[in-house]
């Protein structure tokens, strides 16, 4: 009776696994024949029967890894929260498998969402890709992060006027719910040769502004005039989508008075320090936005993460007001960088990320 010899490649990794059909132990009979699956050997430890026939036969194991995958989100000021889409089922982020079989197919979706009054649409994933879903088959261990950019959100927003004919014109509205909201004022008309122009500034909690320059008619006598009242973010320097109300109004130039309501005494004045980006993440410049409700010796500076000064973008006197300073960051990698500004009694300090 002649013996059977067997060879039997077992491929164990400490990060394998078997199932079925990335996984599969396989029969090579004898050299010249077809390999085939061993029906229902989808498993690590198999016990295989030898038959008769088996002299020189290979039974071998073709097998897959078992993977991690993380995906996650980040939104400027609040960093990874909200929700991600994974194979179309939501998660609350960051969601994490380490289960992923090498070989399955993976699709990602990074879906727009509201936190906190502000709405975060997509802008790219950490790979550089744009697109909102992405599909991949795994092949290694993964970290996708989803990054986003914040504008605020108009819901239950309720703008509206009150409409007193012959009285100048007030319009009103719901505060956002997020803290770092205020509201810009912009007036246009029917033919207006300039455009659309910023009016004034309203700190939140005041909910109202009065326009003296004209008053409230019930039908057309001299301007059909359109009314904007603009929510702007103050972390990402992002202002909510144009939205704009029509009213009829007649007049122009008329003075508040002494007695006027503080509403029109404060909106245009500048009452807060603040400190924002645009884009951000950026590639390769982005947009510094300070304020300033006095006058003061301002210096501005950007620093890379382990605290080394990479550029001074102000080291001056300015005027009480709004400043915009461009930084172009052409020259440095990708990572993330702090924006500081000290002037008078305010210091702050804030985050952007470059994206090459």
């Amino acid at each position: 009776m002649k013996a059977c010899f067997f060879v039997v490649t077992i491929l164990f990794f400490t990060s394998i696994q078997m199932i079925y059909p990335q996984s599969i132990w396989f029969d090579s009979p004898s050299e010249g024949q077809v390999i085939t699956n061993i029906n229902g050997a989808t498993t690590r430890n198999y016990s295989y029967t030898v038959a008769n026939n088996d002299n020189g036969a290979t039974i071998s194991s073709d097998m897959r890894k078992i993977l991690s995958l993380t995906c996650q989100n980040y939104m400027v000021g609040l960093g990874d929260i909200g929700v991600v889409n994974v194979n179309n089922s939501q998660y609350t982020a960051p969601y994490l498998n380490s289960n992923v079989i090498e070989g399955d197919q993976i699709t990602l979706t990074a879906p727009t969402q509201t936190v906190n009054g502000i709405r975060y649409d997509f802008n790219q994933w950490n790979d550089g890709s744009a697109s909102s879903s992405k599909t991949f088959v795994a092949s290694d261990d993964a970290i996708y992060t989803a990054y986003y950019t914040g504008t605020p959100s108009k819901a239950n927003f309720n703008f509206g006027f009150d409409q007193v004919v012959g009285q100048p014109i007030k319009m009103h509205w719901t505060d956002n719910v997020n803290p770092n909201v205020t509201y810009q004022i912009w007036r246009t008309y029917k033919g207006d040769p300039v455009g659309p122009t910023e009016i004034a500034t309203v700190q939140r909690g005041v909910q109202t502004y009065t326009d003296y320059d004209y008053t409230f008619t019930s039908t057309y006598t001299d301007k059909l005039l359109y009314y904007d009242v603009r929510e702007y973010y103050s972390v990402e320097g992002t202002t909510s989508d144009p939205a704009w109300e029509a009213v009829y109004g007649s007049g122009g130039g008329i003075t508040p008075k002494a007695s006027v309501s503080p509403d029109s005494i404060m909106s245009g004045e500048i009452k807060d320090y603040s400190l924002a980006c645009y884009p951000n993440p950026f590639n390769p410049s982005t947009t510094i936005n300070f304020q300033l409700p006095k006058d003061g010796f301002v210096a501005l500076k950007v620093f890379d993460i382990v605290g080394n000064e990479v550029k001074t973008l102000v080291n001056g006197y300015r005027a009480a007001g709004n400043y915009s300073v461009n930084f172009d960051a052409s020259n440095l990698s990708s990572g993330i960088y702090f924006y500081q500004i000290k002037t008078n009694n305010y210091f702050a300090v804030k985050k952007m990320m470059l994206l090459k």
